[in-house]
C-alpha cells in the first residue's frame, strides 16, 4: 500500500537533519571521515577496506613467490628417493649439499633431492614416471619392485631391463648383490589374486646392490638393517646415477660431512 505524506509534512522531511535524510555526495562523505577521531577512521578502514587489502597483499604474495620459485629453484638432476628408512631433516639437506658438490653441480642452480615420501603408492608414481634415478630401500621391497620390472637388470632381458647403464654392478663381490624374478603381464593374467601371483620365469635378475657395508649411508642413523639401492629403468640420468652408487659404496671415498645421529643426537664425521 502507498504512502502519502501531506505538503506539511513534505515540509518537516525536507528539514529534517537526520543523517538518513542527508545527501551524501563524495564530498559529503570525505568530510565525515576528516572529521572522524583517529580511533574512528581506523574502524572506517576495517570495516570497509581491511578485507580487500588482506586479498591484494595475499594475492601479490602468492605471484611474487611464483615468480621467486621460477627464477631461484634449481633443477633436479638426480632423484634419489629412499623408502621405509628415516633420517634426520638436518641430515637430509647437508647429504644433498655433499652429493651435489661431489656431482659437479652448480651451486643454485642444479642439485640432487633426496626424497623420503616412501609410501607405495608415491614410490610406484616416481619410478613408473621416470622422477626417482635410485631407489634405496629394503630388499623386501626391492624384490617387490623388481617383480614389477621398474630396475635395470646386470643380465636382464625385456620387463627387467638390462644394458650397459648398469654393467658395473658386476664389479662387486657376491656378497653385495641382489637379485629378483620378474612377473609378466601374462603372469598377472594368469592369476586370480595377487597373493598367489608368481614369476614363470625363474631367472633371478642382478638388479641392485646391498649398503650394508657402507660407511657412509651408515652415518645416515638409518633403521634399515640391510639397505639396498637400485638404478630405476627410467631414470634420465643413468650417469650421474652410477656415480652415487659407486660413492655409496666405496668407503675409501670420506664425505666431509657433519650429521646428527639418531642413536646419540651428537655430530660425526
Amino acid at each position: 500500500m502507498a504512502v502519502h505524506f501531506s505538503d506539511e509534512e513534505k515540509e518537516k522531511l525536507k528539514q529534517d537533519k537526520a543523517s538518513i535524510y542527508e545527501d551524501h555526495t563524495d564530498e559529503a562523505i570525505k568530510e565525515e571521515i576528516k572529521n572522524l577521531s583517529w580511533k574512528g577512521k581506523l574502524k572506517q578502514f576495517q570495516h570497509y577496506y581491511l578485507k580487500g587489502v588482506i586479498i591484494a597483499v595475499v594475492i601479490i604474495a602468492m605471484i611474487g613467490l611464483q615468480v621467486y620459485d621460477a627464477v631461484t629453484k634449481a633443477d633436479v638432476l638426480l632423484f634419489i628417493c629412499v623408502q621405509g628408512d628415516v633420517i634426520d631433516d638436518d641430515n637430509v639437506e647437508k647429504i644433498q649439499k655433499t652429493l651435489n658438490e661431489y656431482l659437479g653441480y652448480q651451486d643454485g642452480k642444479e642439485t640432487v633431492r633426496l626424497s623420503l615420501d616412501g609410501d607405495d603408492q608415491q614410490i610406484q608414481t616416481f619410478l613408473y614416471s621416470g622422477t626417482a634415478d635410485l631407489l634405496i630401500c629394503s630388499e623386501e621391497n626391492l624384490e617387490k619392485w623388481g617383480h614389477a620390472g621398474y630396475f635395470y637388470s646386470e643380465n636382464g632381458k625385456d620387463g627387467a631391463k638390462g644394458n650397459e647403464e648398469v654393467a658395473f654392478y658386476s664389479e662387486y663381490p657376491e656378497k653385495y648383490r641382489r637379485y629378483t624374478q620378474y612377473i609378466s603381464g601374462e603372469d598377472v593374467r594368469s592369476n586370480t589374486t595377487d597373493k598367489n601371483m608368481k614369476a614363470s620365469d625363474k631367472t633371478q635378475y642382478f638388479t641392485g646392490l646391498s649398503l650394508k657395508d657402507s660407511e657412509k649411508y651408515k652415518q645416515l642413523g638409518g633403521m634399515l638393517p640391510d639397505p639396498v639401492i637400485a638404478m630405476s629403468n627410467e631414470s634420465k640420468h643413468p650417469e650421474d646415477a652410477e656415480k652415487i652408487i659407486r660413492y655409496l659404496m666405496d668407503n675409501s671415498l670420506k664425505w666431509n660431512l657433519k650429521i646428527k645421529t639418531a642413536s646419540d643426537g651428537q655430530n660425526t664425521k
